[in-house]
């Protein structure tokens, strides 16, 4: 809660050599791990968790994001849609699940994706975003403009927000 990254990894590897079994203390060293760029260390505890509890979608979330850090596209891919299957109501996956299909090349899956978070999240702000940028990316300019609009709406303050817009016109 603190951001004290290194303290927490310290106090929950502790907890794993008190209780090996223990998928939560994986998870959230993952977590810390991750906030710290550690990306390869958060990939083996994301995995460790899994091991001891398969049906984590913070952890295939968590996983996807340290992998798609680490520039392995496809495997993320497969944790995001592994997320998804278990808790298909969180607009996070469908947004990271989107980047990854547009990293992949694939505009109109992103696009499908970021529609189901936005309809999950009608104000999740990056998801606006990232759909406006792949509308732009396959000339849907109109609805990309109407998505910056959006963003602009949610948070008047962004200048990402605007940005979208002004590319837009």
């Amino acid at each position: 809660e603190q951001k004290l990254f290194r303290a927490a990894i310290e106090s929950y590897s502790q907890s794993i050599e008190a209780d090996p079994h223990s998928d939560t203390a994986f998870l959230r060293r993952a977590d810390c791990y991750y906030e710290l760029g550690e990306y390869k260390n958060a990939d083996a505890d994301y995995t460790q968790s899994l091991l001891l509890q398969s049906n984590n979608s913070h952890a295939y979330f968590g996983r996807a994001s340290a992998r798609f850090a680490m520039g392995q596209i496809k495997p993320a891919l497969l944790d995001t849609d592994q997320a998804i299957l278990r808790d298909g109501r969180n607009a996070e996956s469908f947004v990271l699940r989107g980047r990854l299909n547009e990293v992949d090349g694939d505009t109109q899956k992103a696009i499908a994706d970021y529609s189901v978070a936005l309809s999950l999240a009608p104000d999740l702000e990056k998801a606006l975003l990232a759909r406006a940028a792949s509308f732009m990316k396959s000339g849907q300019v109109e609805r990309a403009l109407a998505d910056c609009d959006g963003a602009v709406h949610l948070n008047p303050g962004s200048p990402t927000a605007y940005l979208c817009r002004a590319e837009s016109y």
